[in-house]
């Protein structure tokens, strides 16, 4: 192709002399400690390798230089070229590149001493028939005029597989790329794949004397989007603040977009760059996070609006999603343009968030609208918004977090009834009674409301009710509020129906009604889809586990936390975000089960939650649950003990309560009167004469039935054992096991006495029936020596039974095969991701595996795994 056939090339250049060589012919590489990028390095040369152009294109400060710096420090023959801002004309952008191209030809064929068409097409015939192809950087390509760019690419066709470029650009250059993509002639790299890991914001910080933790560095990739300029500022601003071991807020404040070098570099480097409408425009869609063509028309205009989407395919500051129907601009970015927004034109700011709180009311998002609506100094709109929307009503339901509200409306103004009813919401949300009684006090001073504020008012009485356990009362607002939930739009009022039936779900597990508790609660899991948000899914089913858990369906309480906790997990909620709830059906589980390091484990985790210390129900399943647990472990005086001390207020779990004391009393009076013989795990024989629930009160305990009943079949047994009718007791053992065996209830034969004992150890049909026993609990069948009886303190660490010192002992339920592969992979140090590819499963299944290996080895992390593991000589 010749290059004079298109009109706006060389063609129109007057033939004239080469220019003086630039001087800008070697990368500019920063002396500071960098951090090597070998994988990234390998693509750009295997890009540059087999492609004849690539595109390397990304905003100021992403390491184009740097990367391409690196990667020819291993090709010393390739060319580079940094244009200059004279270079936007064609006569000296095609002499700096005829002059550099020059060194690559052999010295043979330099014929050309000029810039005109014939030296042009000179200069690509020698190269596509020169001894070796020739590659040329050229840095700073966005410099280069249009009328130049444009003619580069006939030269590039004739010049044929002799040459290969590789374009640094901060802007999409004007050539068919869509061509070469078809051709197979194109590779490009982008933001996307120079963007920093964690791991090397990691390894940033270290080479520049830092030791970051990881939530400084996780805080460092959510300020700026991985974008490695301002990784290296913010890392050389810690340095000289003397921050070596930097927290996340200080890493968030040396990412400040405004101050410091980072703003200097962000207002120079990348909004200076900005043609003025281009800015002007950015800055307008800076109120928000991301924005769709609509809401950009709304803000700006339909003509600019079409800019916006014209810059997302020219520049990278303005970043498409996956299916390029928003756009979005680098935190930083924003955060920049956002600042010199207010700073220019407060008003206009304000204007402008009104738009976007109008615009997410119609798309349906009350939250966010509420949010601009406060940024506009409007929070009386933004509290009508979130009270009719029924936003409110759905906090004030299925939330125990006022953070929301907070966020949304703050402490603005008390102007209308709406506000009035938020702030209320607010102050029963957190739990004070007194003011929430002042608001809605304040409410009535505003006249009638609406439906939507009526029915949070209601709600609002009902978190009163909740906080001062008054039950009646709470019920009584469930009754009046659920007529009114037909008034919300459909999603809302699907949430709060739902939250209501949860609400009487925990009101009837508080007061004992097993049964109805766990029929509301799985009615308002099934109201609830996944659409309806992860932490009511999460409050439902973390009550339900429980509930099933006290009920005795332990398979299926077991199931429901562990889809809690992986929804949890899915979520990133931390240790402090977890549910008592979920952890304590768990334990009862484990304790059931007789798995007793387990128990222990999810034990503690429920004990150390706010939410067991301030729920009167779920402290006394902790107390309960303790005072079991030591008993099982034979700390008998340290159970009774803890008992004597503790207060519970939960109404119904006294008689389990009082039933754990009276056996307690009646095994420690024996062991007295036995000279100090270590008891056997009394069963409830031992409670005759002893304060406590009597025989008749077997059929009322409305905990647990399927325990119960065997715990009746053990005692009978025993006594039928003392009384020498072995036969029949063996009889009713062989009932007990067939009884246990479905939901693997260990527990009432660990606390069997002796007779039934020596049944499970001698006779040949009751031990074939015993197989469903795991081994290890088939070993604490026998009396534990006090020698052997460990040790529980008042408030056990999660790992009390893995202390050094103490004899280690096999899981007491095995790893399966798949788990133990993923134990060796874990020895190995390989990361989640990592394992994942390697056995072909979902990052989710390692996941899950993973826990359930820390869940059978009593462990609460990863290396604790592997080093018990070695341990045990299982790795």
């Amino acid at each position: 192709m010749d290059v004079r056939d298109d009109a706006a090339i060389v063609a129109d250049v007057e033939p004239r002399g080469l220019l003086p060589a630039p001087s800008a012919r070697t990368p500019r590489v920063p002396r500071a400690p960098l951090v090597p990028r070998p994988r990234l390095v390998d693509r750009l040369a295997h890009a540059a390798s087999s492609a004849q152009l690539t595109v390397v294109c990304a905003p100021a400060g992403w390491g184009k230089t740097v990367l391409a710096g690196q990667w020819t420090l291993t090709q010393p023959d390739v060319l580079w070229l940094t244009l200059e801002p004279a270079d936007a004309d064609p006569d000296v952008f095609w002499s700096h590149l005829m002059s550099t191209l020059a060194d690559g030809v052999p010295t043979s064929e330099r014929a050309v001493t000029g810039i005109s068409p014939a030296a042009v097409d000179a200069l690509a015939d020698a190269l596509a028939t020169g001894p070796r192809r020739v590659t040329l950087v050229l840095d700073r390509f966005e410099l280069a005029g249009g009328r130049a760019v444009r003619a580069l690419g006939p030269f590039l066709d004739r010049a044929a597989d002799g040459l290969s470029l590789v374009l640094l650009t901060r802007r999409r250059p004007a050539l068919p790329l869509y061509r070469y993509r078809i051709d197979g002639r194109l590779a490009e790299l982008g933001a996307d794949d120079l963007r920093l890991s964690a791991k090397t914001v990691g390894a940033t910080f270290t080479a520049l004397g830092l030791q970051p933790s990881g939530a400084a560095v996780r805080a460092a990739l959510d300020a700026c989007d991985g974008w490695p300029a301002a990784v290296r500022l913010a890392a050389l601003e810690l340095r000289d603040r003397r921050w070596t071991a930097p927290s996340d807020a200080q890493v968030r404040a040396c990412l400040a977009p405004t101050v410091g070098s980072l703003g200097d570099f962000l207002r120079a480097e990348v909004l200076g760059g900005l043609a003025d409408d281009d800015r002007a425009l950015l800055r307008s869609v800076s109120v928000v996070d991301e924005f769709s063509p609509a809401l950009a028309a709304r803000l700006c205009g339909d003509r600019r609006a079409e800019r916006a989407r014209a810059l997302a395919h020219a520049d990278p500051l303005v970043i498409p999603d996956a299916t390029g129907g928003r756009l979005r601009l680098n935190p930083l970015v924003r955060g920049a343009l956002y600042a010199e927004l207010c700073r220019r034109q407060p008003d206009k700011a304000a204007r402008l968030h009104r738009r976007v709180a109008d615009h997410l009311v119609a798309q349906g998002f009350p939250g966010e609208a509420a949010t601009h609506a406060a940024l506009a100094g409007d929070a009386a709109y933004g509290a009508a918004v979130l009270v009719d929307a029924g936003v409110v009503a759905q906090c004030l339901v299925a939330s125990d977090d006022a953070r929301g509200l907070d966020g949304w409306v703050g402490d603005a103004p008390v102007e209308t009834r709406e506000t009035a009813v938020v702030q209320a919401a607010r102050a029963a949300l957190s739990g004070d009674v007194d003011r929430a009684a002042v608001w809605l006090a304040a409410a009535q001073r505003f006249g009638p409301g609406g439906d939507a504020s009526a029915l949070s008012e209601t709600l609002v009485h009902l978190r009163v009710s909740l906080s001062e356990g008054d039950a009646e009362a709470a019920l009584d607002a469930v009754d009046r509020a659920r007529p009114a939930v037909a008034a919300l739009p459909p999603a809302a009022a699907r949430v709060v129906g739902a939250g209501l039936q949860e609400v009487e779900g925990r009101i009837s597990f508080r007061e004992g009604q097993l049964d109805a508790a766990a029929g509301r609660l799985t009615d308002a899991m099934l109201r609830l889809g996944e659409d309806d948000g992860e932490p009511r899914r999460r409050r439902a089913l973390a009550m339900l586990a429980l509930v099933e858990a006290c009920r005795g369906n332990l398979t299926r309480a077991d199931a429901l936390a562990e889809t809690e906790q992986r929804i949890a997990d899915d979520a990133g909620i931390g240790p402090d975000g977890r549910s008592a709830a979920s952890a304590l059906a768990r334990a009862w589980v484990a304790t059931e089960r007789q798995e007793l390091a387990r128990a222990q484990l999810w034990l503690t985790r429920a004990v150390r939650t706010r939410e067991s210390a301030e729920e009167p129900t779920l402290a006394a399943l902790c107390l309960l649950l303790r005072v079991r647990l030591m008993r099982d472990r034979g700390n008998l005086p340290g159970a009774r003990d803890l008992l004597r001390r503790s207060e519970p207020e939960s109404s119904w779990l006294a008689v389990p309560l009082a039933h754990e004391n009276a056996v307690l009393e009646a095994a420690l009076a024996r062991d007295t009167a036995g000279g100090g013989a270590a008891p056997d795990a009394p069963g409830r024989a031992a409670v005759r004469g002893v304060a406590g629930p009597s025989a008749d009160d077997w059929p009322e305990l409305r905990v647990q039935p399927s325990p119960l009943q065997m715990e009746r079949l053990v005692d009978r047994a025993e006594r039928l054992c003392r009384q020498g009718r072995s036969e029949d007791g063996r009889a009713l053992v062989l009932e007990a096991l067939a009884l246990g065996e479905p939901e693997q209830l260990r527990r009432p034969l660990r606390n069997a006495g002796p007779g039934v004992r020596a049944l499970l150890r001698t006779d040949p049909e009751v031990i074939g029936r015993a197989a469903w026993l795991a081994p290890a609990a088939r070993r604490a069948l026998r009396p534990a020596t006090r020698r052997e009886r460990p040790t529980w303190r008042t408030e056990p660490p999660a790992r009390a039974v893995l202390t050094p010192g103490r004899p280690r002992r096999a899981p007491d339920e095995p790893l399966t095969e798949r788990e133990r592969e993923i134990l060796d992979r874990l020895a190995q140090l390989m990361s989640t991701q990592e394992i994942a590819a390697s056995m072909f499963i979902s990052v989710n299944t390692v996941r899950t595996h993973v826990r359930h290996i820390l869940d059978k080895l009593a462990v609460g992390r990863r290396n604790e795994a592997v080093r018990r593991a070695r341990e045990l000589g299982l790795v």
